[in-house]
């Protein structure tokens, strides 16, 4: 054995640290990840039922003025 390089129970404890510090920050950036990704789905969620709502909203008006339209000139 080469006596400079650490014995077999000193390298297997640092591979455990650096394993643990690597876990430890992948953790906090994947929080953060998660979080914007939740922000944004909540957000795209938030617009689309908005745009959906105001949809229906407009066409159920178009509809109301076109059977007042036709009811008015006695089609139905």
């Amino acid at each position: 054995m080469n006596p400079s390089s650490p014995s077999p129970d000193e390298r297997q404890q640092t591979v455990e640290d650096s394993a643990d510090d690597t876990k430890r920050q992948r953790t906090v950036y994947d929080t953060v990840d998660d979080i914007s990704g939740s922000t944004c789905l909540i957000i795209i969620i938030s617009f689309m039922t908005f745009i959906y709502a105001y949809d229906s909203a407009f066409i159920f008006l178009c509809l109301q003025a076109i059977l007042k339209s036709l009811h008015r000139d006695r089609i139905l």
